[in-house]
């Protein structure tokens, strides 16, 4: 009686050990299904150099692998600076990623960043998790030289800070490092009249409603005293929490005293 009772546990472990090692199917797609994604709804490159031999690749996934696929998209921004290599991502049978090229001139290329997204045209090709558009920011790397220690003003918090500052030998662009966070850079051009004001995003974390961005409202260069400093009136919004207003306020950073555009 105890040999059969050891014989039907071991029957029982047996089987136990055959289902588990049997593959689970939790999904199986519709033979037209292609569940397209991209990997993040914002994708990071660094910053493009003569070793990018002119081209940056864009990937798509799909969840299912049979037969070839076309996924159509809109792409908007950088236009007559990146050339698309097409308008659809093209899958091969087999294949789970798929490929578009933006090829870019590098002795001509702008110090200026450049936002690019990509939507996916038809969302019969996404599935209910799929991330359907993303969109990047293209910058040319720059020489950094330090000019000084300015001081920054931060209107969100109410407090200002000694503030260093660089300047591009490429041009009129200066980078604050380090601003609100460690890790953290703004950059702006600004010849003395004109200012372009590029960190739409902070780097602070405003808890689980994500990072602060900010909104620009209107931008100008003022004297402080005799220095230069510029203006920037914003909004600050919370774009993963449903693009939350938080505040209105202004940034502000005056240069380092004696400079001069």
């Amino acid at each position: 009686m105890r040999k059969l009772l050891i014989y039907s546990l071991l029957a029982l472990f047996v089987c136990a050990m055959g289902s588990c090692s049997k593959e689970e199917i939790f999904y199986e797609f519709a033979e037209n299904e292609i569940a397209a994604t991209f990997t993040a709804s914002k994708l990071k490159y660094n910053d493009l150099t003569d070793a990018d031999n002119g081209k940056i690749s864009v990937p798509l996934y799909r969840g299912n692998t049979k037969g070839k696929a076309s996924v159509a998209v809109e792409i908007e921004g950088g236009e007559g600076i990146f050339t698309p290599s097409a308008t659809s991502f093209n899958f091969e049978d087999g294949e789970n990623v798929a490929y578009i090229d933006f090829t870019f001139d590098y002795a001509t290329l702008s110090a200026k960043p450049t936002t690019i997204s990509i939507s996916i045209t038809d969302e019969k090709a996404c599935s209910i998790n799929s991330i359907p558009s993303t969109k990047f920011t293209l910058t040319r790397q720059l020489t950094w030289e330090l000019v000084g220690e300015g001081l920054y003003y931060c209107g969100l918090f109410d407090e200002s800070w000694p503030q260093d500052v660089y300047k591009a030998k490429e041009g009129n662009f200066y980078m604050l490092p380090d601003c609100w966070v460690g890790g953290t850079s703004f950059t702006f051009f600004c010849d003395g009249e004109t200012i372009d004001w590029y960190p739409f995003e902070t780097g602070y974390n405003y808890g689980s409603y994500g990072q602060f961005a900010f909104e620009v409202l209107d931008k100008s260069v003022i004297s402080l005293e005799g220095t230069p400093a510029i203006k920037i009136d914003c909004n600050y919004r919370l774009p993963s929490y449903y693009n939350y207003l938080f505040d209105t306020a202004y940034e502000l950073f005056m240069f380092p005293e004696g400079f001069q555009f």
